[in-house]
């Protein structure tokens, strides 16, 4: 994949326990599509979207701009919820909130090298499969 290459983003709605939203993530995340990803977010959040599935199999790879990009989706899904009054968080090791509200899908050993080195694995849930992933929500 170019490195200059633009992200794009498809988005599809699955059943599980709670509408899921999955947005699939092609291409790399860095400083001029970031907003293309928050974008998505919000938009789909505006239009009744509460739990989200960040499919990233086809980004292949992730820096310091694609993990705040991720950071500030789980944010807004946190503060969103607790305005709504909706279901509270799960709880990870050390304290921190797990969100019930995103998900990853990632099967690619970079991308969750670098999850796993910036600790969002344990916020964040991280699945290498669909099924498992829907099923976690």
């Amino acid at each position: 994949m170019d490195w200059n290459s633009r992200l794009e983003i498809s988005q599809s709605e699955v059943q599980g326990r709670v509408p899921i939203t999955i947005l699939h993530v092609a291409g790399r995340i860095n400083m001029s599509s970031t907003d293309i990803l928050e974008n998505a977010v919000r938009v789909a959040y505006e239009k009744g979207a509460r739990y989200f599935l960040l499919d990233l199999n086809k980004v292949p790879s992730l820096s310091s701009v694609g993990l705040r990009s991720i950071h500030w989706i789980y944010n807004i899904l946190q503060s969103a919820s607790q305005v709504g009054g909706e279901a509270k968080s799960g709880t990870a090791v050390g304290g921190t909130p797990v969100s019930p509200y995103v998900k990853l899908l990632c099967s690619s050993p970079q991308v969750l090298k670098v999850l796993n080195m910036a600790g969002f694995d344990s916020y964040i849930e991280v699945y290498g499969e669909l099924q498992e992933a829907i099923s976690a929500f």
